[in-house]
């Protein structure tokens, strides 16, 4: 009876050893219709999926999506354990999604022939076939990383410029404000900063749409959500992280725009070719230290920790009593004395063996003789 009843119950979540089709997600049989569904996907979706690997070939500020596909990958291996444990199954709910993302697919190929639009729709396309093929508590652990590929996808030129336009306006404010503070005489004008040389002439520095710091804001912003999701399980340490990538990045780009304010004086040819870009890729190193100076005092917080509570929270189905993954040993059977006939009299073993035991006629009469007065005795 012990036997069928833990048998039954693992059938939800593992296979049986009965010869039963192994369902869950990361099975063999499972990856292996995944890989099909995916293959023909890439294959309906081969155009934008070209442009983007170009755009991340050949354009500088977008050099990033080579990895963004693989954090997402990482995303879901580290939560292997508990998907293993879920049997994927069809929920309809994925339909209306898919349908969705063709027509937004649509849109962005006719009118707009907007490659953002694309890729974008092609996102939700593929949240509406997960959910289609594996069913809302699977969704809990694929949402974020499909949604993560977002940082792959090439924002539109007029947006971009637009951003870019007012990071260059902080850069060159702020980059005049420091330099004034250490000394060196300058003045803005939108996104120009005039220098005095040591000659008494003045000199134009340039904060042009490569210097706005675009590249640094969306490498770090990448960064920060992957950390965030990765490292944090708690909500407000990850909000905090992901909402400070963006002064960490302006940090960045300030610091090496006031840089050049200083050195351009001394050797003007110092503010463009190589020793530029070198500074610019210098410049990464104390923003990544400030970066992970956060995270840091975030996890001193309490923020890389969960508590008891939170871990009570969690669905049944993600709850291990046996982290070591050992096998736990199986009790024995308890017998089943709801039919004999001492059931009623008897529950316990000792008191069993203690009826079952023939009356000692020495205790008796050890028993009457102390129970018997000492002829002559009398009280003390």
């Amino acid at each position: 009876m012990a036997d069928s009843t833990v048998t039954s119950s693992d059938s939800t979540t593992r296979p049986s050893s009965s010869g039963e089709a192994d369902t869950r997600f990361l099975s063999q049989n499972v990856r292996a219709r995944f890989a099909l569904i995916l293959a023909c996907f890439a294959a309906l979706h081969y155009d934008i999926l070209y442009r983007i690997g170009i755009f991340a070939a050949t354009d500088g500020d977008w050099s990033h999506a080579f990895l963004v596909p693989l954090i997402s990958f990482y995303m879901i291996y580290q939560q292997r354990d508990q998907i293993d444990r879920i049997a994927p199954k069809t929920s309809w709910l994925g339909i209306p999604i898919l349908l969705a993302g063709i027509a937004l697919y649509f849109y962005g190929m006719y009118p707009t022939q907007n490659d953002m639009v694309k890729g974008y729709a092609m996102i939700i396309e593929i949240m509406g076939l997960v959910l289609l093929f594996t069913g809302l508590p699977l969704m809990r652990y694929l949402f974020f990383p499909i949604l993560y590929l977002v940082f792959a996808v090439k924002i539109n030129e007029q947006i971009w410029s637009d951003i870019a336009w007012q990071m260059q306006l902080i850069a060159a404010k702020s980059s005049v404000a420091v330099l004034d503070i250490l000394g060196q005489t300058a003045v803005v004008k939108t996104t120009t900063i005039e220098l005095t040389m040591p000659d008494g002439k003045i000199s134009r520095l340039n904060v042009a749409e490569a210097c706005s710091g675009m590249r640094m804001l969306m490498t770090f912003a990448a960064l920060g959500v992957a950390m965030a999701y990765l490292w944090f399980p708690r909500w407000w340490a990850r909000l905090t992280l992901v909402l400070l990538t963006v002064p960490i990045a302006l940090f960045g780009n300030i610091s090496r725009v006031t840089l050049l304010g200083l050195i351009y004086p001394v050797n003007p040819e110092f503010a463009k070719g190589d020793f530029h870009l070198m500074l610019g890729m210098f410049m990464l190193i104390p923003a990544m230290g400030l970066f992970m100076l956060i995270s840091w005092g975030l996890t001193q917080l309490g923020g890389g920790k969960r508590t008891n509570k939170e871990n009570e929270n969690q669905p049944a189905e993600i709850q291990s009593t046996n982290p070591t993954n050992q096998p736990e040993p199986r009790s024995k059977p308890k017998p089943n004395t709801e039919n004999s006939p001492d059931s009623d009299s008897v529950t316990d073993s000792d008191t069993a063996s203690d009826i079952a035991k023939p009356p000692n006629p020495d205790s008796e009469s050890r028993d009457e003789n102390a129970n018997t007065p000492i002829p002559g005795g009398g009280e003390d």
